[in-house]
């Protein structure tokens, strides 16, 4: 752990290819990390889905050649940051899909951003040097 002021902050990462095949590695490293956590299963359950449905996003449809996956404990919460050089998308900007239509009618597409949002405290992207980079993060 580093410490930046008076708090700490831990950082660790995995760097994969931006195949959907990688998301056994990239569910691995979560997994690992968060076992090391006091957090109950559903809190756990919560990032994985989220990380497994951005990182599917960016295998599926960024065009991305490498994804870095970034763990952040910092005191008090919980971050993953998810970084690819895929075409530039804002996740954030996403439009809402409509629930109240039934699953067939439906548009293709949007809810896995919305169960992300859900499930998230905090969802936030930018574009640098390249790189999308959408974080996510748990208050614990």
């Amino acid at each position: 752990m580093k410490k930046i002021g008076n708090k700490m902050k831990e950082k660790k990462c995995i760097m994969v290819k931006a195949r959907v095949e990688e998301i056994e590695k990239v569910s691995a490293f979560a997994k690992r990390l968060l076992a090391q956590e006091d957090l109950d299963e559903r809190m756990k359950g919560r990032f994985l889905v989220s990380l497994d449905e951005l990182f599917s996003n960016v295998a599926f449809y960024s065009k991305a050649e490498n994804v870095r996956i970034e763990y952040i404990r910092e005191e008090g919460k919980i971050s993953f940051c998810i970084l690819d050089d895929g075409a530039q998308y804002d996740p954030t900007k996403a439009e809402e899909p409509d629930t109240a239509l039934g699953a067939e009618e439906r548009d293709i597409g949007g809810l896995g951003i919305h169960i992300v949002r859900n499930l998230m405290d905090e969802m936030v992207y930018e574009y640098r040097d390249g790189w999308n980079i959408t974080t996510i993060t748990k208050k614990i």
